[in-house]
């Protein structure tokens, strides 16, 4: 009986021990940022984000000092070279919660960068499509994209 006893408790551990790779890690790696665009080493802020159910897709504006300024006082902008991230993802069922939604596949990353003085402000936008961040070139619905972006507003943060 000793023996049995001993033979359950050494295959439970053994069993316990074994790797299996579809439990998920914690980290969400089809998410992750495209590294050619830096993002992760300017340090931007979260501004806001969302979700569009009919599109299937979530977003989250971060942005600069500036730019975090300008979205939560809602004041024009004075040039002082904000930098807004609009990145959007595509909405994946969560491996870990039943019926939760989580980022999966970078969409796209949209960068307006403010620059010029309050008389002259220039937005210069930029649009990069998928994983590897290619570059579009004269992107489609450019100056509704830019109005879109500027009018996000800040979440309330504590």
């Amino acid at each position: 009986m000793k023996n049995i006893i001993l033979f359950a408790a050494i295959i439970s551990v053994l069993a316990s021990c074994t790797s299996d790779k579809s439990q998920p890690t914690g980290i969400n790696e089809k998410a992750a940022l495209p590294a050619a665009l830096g993002l992760r080493e300017k340090n931007f802020r979260v501004i806001t984000s969302g979700i569009d159910k009919k599109q299937g897709t979530m977003f989250t504006l971060f942005g600069n000092a500036e730019a975090v300024k300008f979205a939560s006082t809602g004041k024009d902008s004075t040039g002082k070279r904000e930098i807004f991230t609009l990145v959007t993802w595509v909405q994946v069922n969560d491996p870990a919660w039943y019926g939760g939604k989580i980022p999966g596949e970078v969409q796209r990353v949209e960068i307006v960068k403010i620059t010029g003085n309050s008389a002259q402000l220039k937005p210069d936008y930029e649009l990069y499509k998928g994983k590897k961040a290619d570059l579009v070139a004269n992107p489609p619905n450019r100056e509704e994209r830019i109005r879109y972006i500027l009018s996000q507003k800040a979440s309330i943060m504590p």
